[in-house]
């Protein structure tokens, strides 16, 4: 783990998106803890960039939408 932290980052940062921990018993606290002690030795805000523009490339149309209508609000403001 210390020599290839990188290497869990990505599975860990989109799997642990879903964990969903009952913290009525102490297995599930330990296990949560754990879980954030792993994403905090692996935080890199360079992965964390790499890992948004992975997400973007998932929804291609989407992200184009969303661009190409901010564009259509920055002409239309332009135009009056």
């Amino acid at each position: 783990m210390k020599e290839f932290p990188g290497s869990l980052y990505y599975p860990l940062t989109i799997s642990s998106e879903y964990y969903k921990f009952d913290e009525s018993t102490p297995l599930a606290r330990e296990n949560k803890r754990k879980v954030q002690e792993l994403k905090q030795m692996t935080k890199c805000d360079v992965t964390d960039i790499f890992v948004t523009e992975l997400r973007r490339l998932t929804d291609p149309e989407i992200h184009f939408h969303i661009w190409a209508a901010s564009i259509f609000v920055c002409v239309n403001m332009h135009k009056t």
